[in-house]
């Protein structure tokens, strides 16, 4: 919690050393001279508060070019895209908090990363012992055994809010999820990814 120059006078004064050369009077003019100090301090004191959220790349707005030169350029060149604050920093966010892998659970984690949600739909596989008499051999709903599908439930329209958005924004934007690059690069070679969109949302 930030401290007051009042507060921190009161503090420097109550530690130093005794004595009439050094009285604890903030009336005083020792304390006249100490009170630019104290306000200095509680500067900065509120400077490095204010910093406290900057450790969160989605809340991060002074470091986040930090960020950004951390994690390096995007494999999928989403930085170099024309994006808006609030996207950059889910960017950062979900490339921060990628661990790599190859199953359901972490395709949907690279979803919800970047706050969204969505589903999963695999083609079945034909299988001896299970399969039985009459079935086709293979499901023709995603027209082949090595094709999958990741259901989003919009695609995102994203809007300038106040205390959001920063001036050079647009009004209105209208993308695709930002999930679908790493989805793509990190999707099996033998297999193909697609993505369906039931609507839209407004951000």
């Amino acid at each position: 919690m930030s401290l007051s120059p009042t507060t921190l006078l009161s503090l420097t004064m109550s530690i130093q050393p005794s004595g009439w050369a050094l009285p604890r009077d903030p009336n005083s003019i020792w304390g006249a001279m100490l009170q630019p100090m104290a306000v200095l301090w509680a500067g900065e004191i509120a400077s490095m508060e204010s910093m406290l959220p900057q450790v969160d790349p989605r809340a991060a707005t002074t470091l986040l070019p930090a960020w950004k030169r951390m994690l390096g350029p995007d494999p999928c060149g989403r930085d170099l895209v024309d994006t808006t604050l609030q996207q950059q920093q889910a960017l950062a966010y979900q490339r921060l908090t990628a661990r790599g892998g190859q199953s359901v659970p972490y395709f949907l984690s690279l979803v919800t990363a970047v706050g969204e949600t969505g589903t999963i739909e695999e083609a079945n596989w034909s299988r001896c012992g299970a399969m039985r008499v009459g079935p086709n051999m293979m499901t023709t709903v995603l027209g082949n055994q090595f094709m999958w599908r990741v259901n989003l439930p919009n695609r995102i329209v994203t809007l300038f809010r106040t205390g959001a958005s920063v001036c050079g924004d647009r009004l209105g934007s209208f993308s695709t999820s930002m999930a679908e690059c790493p989805i793509s690069h990190a999707c099996p070679a033998h297999t193909t990814v697609a993505f369906n969109y039931s609507g839209t949302e407004t951000h």
